[in-house]
């Protein structure tokens, strides 16, 4: 028997414990085509799809940000990060993913 504890998001404390193993379940990694490259437009929504996919497995709120109860994401903007801000700008990227 394996236990951990673990602060709930209201700020009480809860333990956690796996009788069997068993009751671990399996999750297989998600293969990403070999040609897939973050950073060409083309590929923007397939990689769009991966992180969105990544997301709602982790958490199931689809963002990592503050909860949020909007199931309909279709009016979600995204912001290209990838662009220049102003004409002659530079493109830098961030390590955060």
């Amino acid at each position: 028997m394996f236990s951990a504890d673990h602060v709930k998001d209201d700020g009480t404390r809860q333990t956690l414990t796996l009788h069997r193993l068993a009751d671990t379940a399996i999750k297989r990694h998600v293969k990403v085509k070999g040609n897939f490259n973050p950073f060409d437009p083309a590929d923007e929504q397939y990689g769009e799809t991966l992180r969105q996919r990544r997301l709602l497995e982790a958490d199931g709120t689809g963002h990592s940000g503050a909860p949020c109860t909007a199931r309909n994401t279709a009016d979600v903007q995204y912001a290209d990060v990838r662009s220049p801000r102003k004409p002659g700008g530079t493109i830098t990227t961030s390590s955060h993913g």
